[in-house]
């Protein structure tokens, strides 16, 4: 039998995190000067998985959120934004192209970015405009997710899974899994979630009885508020 382990740490929320208040003039690339913005003028988006594999070796690696884009006031439809990083456990930078919000509303990407490197426009904003993981004043955010776990795949095997939540904690999850080869270098991974790890809040117990490539857990949006979540995989061959 094999055991891995996925504990993740969740993300802080802040609608400028990635980039402040800013309007700029035709196709500019935004300074990133959020919180979340590091010496190298890169956005990590804070969400941190630490995977310890079966031969007891630990890893730090990056999960993903979801990066938002608001306007202060304006209508900023006719432009679109250019969103360049990182996805989870990947080093192969990736883009995704957003319509831009309505006045004073928000839109999110579609990808989980582990960090973001760049947010360009394709024309001149009409007011200002912010770029973090979350809609302006509310507590609404965009949803983040851990790292993958890979198992070895191993011929027939079986998986039983046990979650924890760190004490103290409060958050929601849910447990997904994916066939496809390679997923961590998908944008867009296909996904199935567990019928049973579905908007869990408690430490839970169950199995997976097929084989797949990954293995990472969601959190839904505006369900997170502190604490760490634990996955323990123990994997073994069916006889």
């Amino acid at each position: 039998m094999k055991l891995h382990k996925l504990v993740t740490t969740g993300v802080s929320v802040d609608v400028d995190g990635v980039a402040t208040a800013q309007s700029v003039v035709g196709a500019t690339a935004l300074i990133l000067d959020g919180a979340f913005t590091s010496s190298t003028d890169i956005a990590d988006m804070g969400v941190v998985s630490i995977l310890t594999s079966p031969e007891e070796l630990s890893t730090n690696l990056m999960g993903g959120s979801k990066v938002s884009i608001t306007s202060a006031s304006a209508d900023e439809s006719g432009i679109t934004f250019t969103v360049v990083g990182q996805l989870p456990g990947t080093i192969n930078d990736v883009a995704e192209v957003v319509t831009g919000p309505g006045a004073g509303l928000t839109v999110i990407t579609d990808t989980h970015f582990a960090n973001v490197k760049s947010v360009t426009t394709s024309g001149s904003t009409t007011g200002d405009v912010f770029v973090g993981n979350r809609a302006v004043g509310s507590a609404i955010t965009s949803d983040f997710v851990s790292a993958w776990l890979l198992p070895s795949l191993t011929a027939h095997p079986t998986f039983g899974l046990q979650t924890y939540i760190s004490t103290g904690g409060s958050l929601t999850y849910t447990l997904q899994v994916s066939m496809q080869p390679n997923v961590p270098e998908e944008i867009d991974p296909r996904v199935v979630n567990h019928n049973l790890l579905t908007g869990r809040t408690i430490d839970f117990e169950s199995n997976i009885a097929v084989p797949f490539s990954g293995l990472r857990i969601l959190f839904p949006s505006g369900t997170y508020t502190s604490g760490d979540l634990t996955v323990v995989l123990a994997e073994s061959k069916e006889i």
